[in-house]
């Protein structure tokens, strides 16, 4: 979860654009669950959505913070600094041009 968000800020921040193409189909295939992981209690969209918030909503990730409801998700969504690189490197805009 959250891929969609991400794909989306990427491309507008970043000079991309998104177009309409009528004769295009989008597919998503969602698993039943993840037979790698011992417990199925991962909230991956939550987890997902954070790590979209921290690289691309700048001092407005607080408001998602907010959302699920707190801290104890604050630097508990992985290393994201590859991302951050990414966003560095494409010079893409900040949240607040997006606004």
């Amino acid at each position: 979860g959250g891929e969609n968000v991400e794909l989306s800020l990427k491309a507008w921040m970043c000079g991309g654009r998104i177009e309409t193409v009528p004769c295009s189909r989008v597919g998503h295939v969602q698993k039943a669950g993840h037979p790698y992981l011992r417990v199925e209690t991962t909230d991956w969209v939550r987890i997902n959505t954070v790590r979209v918030a921290e690289v691309w909503l700048d001092q407005y990730a607080q408001v998602v913070y907010d959302m699920f409801g707190g801290p104890q998700f604050r630097g508990n969504f992985g290393d994201v600094s590859s991302r951050r690189k990414l966003r560095e490197s494409r010079k893409c805009r900040s949240f607040q041009w997006y606004l």
